[in-house]
């Protein structure tokens, strides 16, 4: 698993991505599984597989995020 902090503004972190995570840490932090890949959904990438750590100017923070 790689994990990725709240404040981070990546894939794995927005509110767009829809690839497989879980938070951790009361929310802090959100795991993702290594080389994890979901589909962007409304971003700058719209419709396109993208990686957790991929960054893009259309960041919304994930609500599952504190």
């Amino acid at each position: 698993m790689q994990s990725f902090g709240q404040n981070m503004r990546n894939c794995a972190t927005c509110g767009r991505w829809g690839g497989p995570r879980q938070p951790v840490s009361l929310g802090s932090f959100v795991q993702t599984p290594i080389n994890a890949r979901g589909v962007c959904m409304g971003g700058g990438f719209n419709q396109q597989q993208m990686p957790a750590g991929q960054f893009c100017q259309q960041y919304m923070k994930w609500p599952g995020l504190r």
